[in-house]
């Protein structure tokens, strides 16, 4: 488990070690809050995609457990990655110098990793599964490259079977997942910001770009068992409730043009620039949001005695809805291993 999320910090942290010295003044807070609200909306737009990673197996129902014999059930592990455009990225990073491409056709890669498991519907033919992935920050990585990664993802979901054919299965199913999730950096030198009249000065300020989304999920799903292989593909539909943002973690102090100030005194006023839970260890700025998305996801499994490999690709169709194009930094793909039985 530890190997694995290194591996996935690796590959959240991929683009980022780039990163330059942090800057010590910024002072455009108007900024600052413009760039959250673009960072902030892409993520809201790809976190409950990214959710839906885990538990998309190459069969729609795997099998009633009674009176069957053996009984059905599955456990296993499916690593992968969505994207989230470079672009939503790149101005909140560069106002702390961290710099990334920003040429990436394919995005940021939002990297997930779910422990699952399914077992059959009790004579009914439906079934019910379950993921959890988790990655506290990882300290090796931190030191060395300046970032730390933190993952959480739980889940599950009720499949129940519509069609139960040799060559043709079709299932509905529900499920709700939990996601929550950030990227922190050591910016490394003093930090000021200027909140209107008042001057917030950290000393050894960390930044943390932060997610959360609660996710209620839909989907259907068809495939084509042929000898050992079985190609698959579905549709899901998702409400969510969101909020993506950025936090400041150091010890901070406040000032105004007559001189030192209490950070609690002002608590009030700094809401009014979306500032929230500000102490003396730090603050957040975040956005919320709700509504629904759209996916489709598909891949192929080769089926082995008790052993089965999924290849899955997923696309979040939200931008294209509103484009009416194909957009590559809306893609994802998850590779899974799993018993079956």
């Amino acid at each position: 488990m530890k190997k694995i999320g290194r591996i996935l910090c690796i590959a959240a942290v991929f683009f980022m070690l780039t990163a330059g010295s942090a800057v010590s003044q910024v002072n455009a807070i108007d900024d600052i809050t413009k760039a959250v609200d673009q960072f902030s909306a892409a993520m809201l737009n790809s976190l409950p995609f990214n959710s839906t990673i885990g538990l998309n197996w190459s069969d729609p129902h795997i099998g009633k457990l009674i009176p069957s014999i053996p009984p059905h059930f599955g456990i296993g592990l499916t690593i992968g990655a969505t994207s989230v455009p470079i672009a939503s990225i790149n101005e909140l990073a560069s106002l702390f110098d961290m710099n990334l491409p920003a040429d990436v056709s394919l995005g940021f890669p939002l990297p997930a990793y779910t422990v699952e498991a399914r077992i059959g519907g009790f004579f009914l033919p439906f079934d019910l599964g379950f993921k959890f992935g988790y990655l506290p920050t990882i300290d090796i990585i931190k030191n060395l490259s300046g970032f730390g990664l933190n993952y959480l993802l739980i889940g599950g979901d009720f499949r129940y079977s519509l069609v139960d054919l040799k060559l043709l299965k079709l299932s509905v199913g529900v499920g709700f997942n939990h996601l929550a999730g950030g990227i922190t950096y050591g910016i490394g030198s003093p930090l000021s910001l200027n909140f209107g009249p008042y001057k917030i000065d950290a000393s050894q300020p960390e930044l943390g770009l932060k997610w959360e989304t609660n996710v209620l999920d839909f989907k259907a799903q068809i495939a084509f068992p042929i000898i050992i292989f079985t190609p698959y593909a579905g549709i899901g539909v998702s409400y969510s409730w969101s909020k993506a943002g950025y936090g400041l973690t150091s010890s901070i102090s406040a000032s105004d043009e007559t001189g030192p100030i209490n950070v609690n005194d002002i608590a009030d006023e700094l809401g009014s620039y979306g500032i929230t839970g500000i102490t003396k260890n730090g603050f957040e700025q975040m956005r919320e949001a709700e509504g629904f998305s759209f996916r489709l996801f598909g891949g192929i499994s080769i089926n082995l005695p008790a052993i089965r490999f999924d290849l899955t690709a997923l696309y979040n169709l939200n931008d294209t809805i509103h484009t009416k194009t194909f957009n590559l930094s809306s893609m994802g793909v998850t590779f899974g291993v799993r018993l079956q039985i």
